[in-house]
């Protein structure tokens, strides 16, 4: 016969055998333009200049007036600005 963890078979814990939930997968966050302008340091005017030279990720379009940068491809930008200056 085959048996769990001993401590599982001794434990008065009604849901020690029970496995642990998973960790949640953190999510995307999303950056509005004015943090996108605070954090890269570029104007309005600048970053869709950039975007239509195809220089800087291009926002995600939530509606109308609504578009959203991941901050991971913000975060990349900055980073290879930084790495292209050495």
């Amino acid at each position: 016969m085959v048996f769990g963890d001993w401590r599982q078979l001794t434990s008065r814990n009604p849901y020690a055998s029970l496995s642990p939930l998973p960790m949640p997968v953190p999510h995307p966050r999303l950056l509005r333009r004015p943090e996108v302008e605070h954090l890269t340091g570029l104007s309005k005017s600048s970053l869709y200049e950039r975007m239509a030279r195809g220089e800087f990720p291009r926002p995600i379009k939530l509606g109308y007036r609504t578009a959203l940068w991941p901050e991971g491809e913000v975060q990349a930008w900055i980073a290879k600005q930084i790495d292209s200056r050495r």
